[in-house]
C-alpha cells in the first residue's frame, strides 16, 4: 500500500478530489436558495431546473465513460485530459448559469449544460485511480479518495455560507466554483503527466508476479 500511495498522480488526484467536492455541495446546499433569493423563481420552475439538470447529470455520466475510455485508449494520459477539459468546461457552464442575466428558458439551458458536462470528471477519476492501484489495495485507495471528499464536503456549505453574508450569495458561490474547479484543472493537468509513468510500473509489478506465477 505505502509503495501506491508515493506515486505522484495518486496524490494528484487525491488532492483534486477534495477540492472537487465544492461545487457540488453548493448546488445541495444552496442552489435552490439561490433560485429563491436571488432569481425568484417560483417552486414548480425551480423543481423543472432540477429535473432537466438531473437528466443532463445522467447523460454525462454514461458519455464521459465512453469519452474517457476511448482517450485512454489513444494515450494513457487521456483520461486525465479529458478530466480537466471537462472540469473546465464545467466550471464555464456554470458561471455562466449563475450570472448571465436571463429568462427561465436560458437558465434552464444553462443549467442543462452545466449539469451535462459536471460530472464528467467523476468516471475518469475513479478509473485513473484503479490504473494505478495494485489489485489487493483498490479498495483502500479508493476508500481514502472518499474519505479526502468527505472531508472537503464538510468545508464547502461553511465556506460559501461565510461568502454569501459578506459578499452576497451570488458572488459568493462564483468564487468557489471558479477557484476550487480552477485547483482541480491544474491537479488533473498535473496528473496527466505523472500517470504514464505510474501506469508502467503497475504494469511492471503485475508482469513480474505474472513471471513468478509461470
Amino acid at each position: 500500500m505505502v509503495e501506491v500511495l508515493k506515486r505522484k498522480s495518486m496524490a494528484f488526484l487525491f488532492v483534486q478530489g477534495f477540492f472537487g467536492v465544492f461545487p457540488w455541495q453548493i448546488i445541495t446546499y444552496w442552489f435552490f436558495t439561490y433560485m429563491t433569493d436571488v432569481r425568484s423563481f417560483e417552486g414548480e420552475f425551480q423543481i423543472l431546473v432540477m429535473l432537466v439538470a438531473l437528466l443532463t447529470m445522467v447523460a454525462g455520466n454514461v458519455v464521459a465513460g465512453l469519452i474517457s475510455d476511448w482517450a485512454f485508449r489513444k494515450t494513457l494520459r487521456g483520461r486525465a485530459i479529458f478530466a480537466g477539459l471537462s472540469v473546465a468546461l464545467g466550471l464555464v457552464f456554470f458561471d455562466m448559469t449563475l450570472l448571465v442575466k436571463s429568462g427561465l428558458e436560458t437558465f434552464i439551458l444553462l443549467a442543462a449544460l452545466t449539469g451535462f458536462f459536471i460530472p464528467m470528471a467523476g468516471p475518469a477519476v475513479s478509473a485513473s485511480l484503479q490504473d494505478i492501484s495494485l489489485p489487493e489495495v483498490r479498495s483502500t485507495t479508493h476508500s481514502i479518495q472518499v474519505f479526502v471528499e468527505n472531508v472537503g464536503s464538510g468545508f464547502a456549505p461553511l465556506i460559501t455560507g461565510y461568502l454569501a453574508d459578506t459578499v452576497g450569495l451570488e458572488w459568493g458561490m462564483v468564487t468557489i466554483i471558479t477557484l476550487t474547479w480552477s485547483i482541480c484543472a491544474f491537479f488533473l493537468t498535473a496528473a496527466s503527466l505523472t500517470l504514464p509513468k505510474d501506469i508502467e510500473w503497475k504494469r511492471a509489478k503485475l508482469a513480474e508476479r505474472a513471471k513468478k506465477l509461470l
